[in-house]
């Protein structure tokens, strides 16, 4: 009996994840949905300009919070669900780590995305390459890159693993 959990709703309609004891977290929730018997998804209420509007949160058995907060979280399926972070789509697990996906193959380089973070890792060492924001093949081993603090681009050599020191308005190959 102990280890049965529950929703608790308070007088203002607020949720908290509970067991026979008592809450096990505060009234933070508008909603809570079972996942698992040890991971839920929580909706948590944010208030931003007078605009009510919901965020999304793995908390585990104990109430603790043990993810980022995201705009949406899908349906878990093996594990996996579909989720939208800073207003990028990607997957996450139960536990709400962010899931990379394999862009494509470039020799002994593979490139990954994460939720619109972009990087090479190198299938020998596991090294990976700064974090960009765009990256986009234009011949050979070179790559136009943009990292998420400029507004420029840089060319990006995969085999110095290295991008330019200056950024620029456009890059061409001749």
């Amino acid at each position: 009996m102990k280890n049965d959990l529950f929703k608790f709703e308070n007088f203002a309609g607020n949720i908290a994840l509970g067991n026979y004891s008592g809450t096990l977290c505060d009234y933070s929730y508008s909603d809570i949905k079972t996942i698992d018997e040890c991971h839920f998804v929580a909706s948590k209420k944010i208030q931003t300009n007078e605009t009510p509007s919901v965020n999304y949160i793995i908390i585990n058995e104990k109430g603790k919070e043990i993810s980022f907060e995201f705009s949406e979280i899908g349906i878990f399926n093996n594990g996996i669900a579909n989720a939208i972070y800073k207003g990028h789509k990607g997957c996450i697990d139960i536990n709400g780590i962010m899931q990379e996906e394999i862009v494509k193959d470039y020799g002994d380089y593979t490139l990954y995305e994460k939720f619109g973070i972009s990087y090479f890792r190198n299938k020998v060492t596991n090294a990976e390459t700064d974090k960009f924001q765009a990256v986009n093949h234009i011949f050979k081993e070179f790559f136009i890159v943009k990292r998420s603090d400029e507004s420029n681009i840089r060319l990006f050599s995969l085999k110095l693993n290295k991008a330019t020191n200056k950024s620029f308005y456009g890059i061409t190959h001749l």
